[in-house]
């Protein structure tokens, strides 16, 4: 009989390795600080979702701590527990000095699964051409947005939708001239993602009565947005984001102290609105909780 891993070390069935791995383990969280950890952030997210607001944190701790894990973990059991918020996970790619504010905004939008977000748009306009909601133009005021979520994010065609949710993200030189000819080429103003972002938790919260919730990993990525111009483009839409009530924001940064933190993040326009008492830091373990982590490792 060939050995295996598995066999070797008699694993339970559905383990092959020791490793655990974020996506493919989110369920498994080791390490009694771990848990009260996620238990808090779990608690704020819940009693943030009660009056229909989004809880906004910044998590940060040394790399390699276990902050992806822990944004795994955290969805998991926001599914587990049926709580009211639709996740989005994100992971910040490797941004040079002059990237736009699009780069991520369009990642924030396009993450949403386009079956779900024709859903709720399709039955957003259906309830306000009854009565039972207002009409979009007054959540996001903005014409052309407006249009492309009643027009656009309703369409039968799901590529339709698709581009629109691409041109709503900012994407340049997307295809709509089946939704109008008139429309602006791109979107690029703080001011026209914070209206897109009203929408589209305004249209989950009253179809599905949930909060939107982006989970933002690897966000130590913004700090390399060093040029002056682009900087204050990413500053001004991060306080534009950050001031809606009813969107959840979580940025999971690599950051040994809080010193060590984007730029971006420490700005005192973002941090009033996200909170100061909302940057939680994940300490390293101990060798007891280190050793800890392992026996729970091992029994699992």
């Amino acid at each position: 009989m060939q050995k295996t891993m598995a066999t070797w070390f008699f694993m339970r069935p559905g383990f092959t390795t020791f490793r655990v791995e974020p996506e493919k383990h989110p369920q498994f969280l080791f390490g009694s600080r771990e848990r009260r950890q996620r238990d808090y952030l779990l608690g704020e997210i819940e009693g943030a979702c009660y009056g229909k607001d989004g809880f906004k944190s910044v998590i940060f701790g040394d790399y390699g701590r276990g902050k992806t894990h822990m944004c795994h973990n955290l969805e998991f059991e926001l599914k587990r527990q049926n709580l009211s918020v639709s996740t989005v996970y994100i992971k910040c790619s490797a941004y040079v000095s002059k990237e736009p504010f699009q780069s991520l905004f369009r990642e924030m939008i396009t993450r949403h699964r386009t079956e779900e977000v024709k859903r709720v748009a399709t039955e957003y306009v259906r309830r306000s051409k009854e009565g039972g909601a207002p009409p979009i133009r007054d959540i996001v005021q903005s014409e052309d947005i407006a249009l492309v979520i009643n027009n656009g994010l309703t369409a039968v065609n799901d590529e339709a939708v698709r581009n629109c949710m691409r041109w709503l993200g900012g994407e340049p030189k997307v295809p709509m001239q089946l939704i109008s000819t008139a429309l602006k080429p791109q979107l690029t103003d703080s001011r026209d993602f914070g209206a897109v972002l009203r929408g589209l938790s305004h249209m989950f919260a009253t179809v599905d009565d949930k909060v939107v919730l982006y989970l933002v990993d690897e966000a130590e990525r913004f700090e390399n947005v060093t040029n002056v111009d682009t900087f204050a483009g990413w500053l001004a839409s991060l306080r534009e984001l950050t001031e809606i009530p009813g969107v959840g924001l979580m940025f999971f940064v690599g950051a040994l102290t809080r010193n060590n933190l984007p730029t971006l993040l420490v700005q005192e326009e973002v941090m009033r609105r996200i909170g100061v008492a909302n940057y939680v830091e994940f300490q390293n373990p101990s060798r007891e909780e280190l050793r800890d982590f392992l026996l729970e490792l091992f029994a699992t």
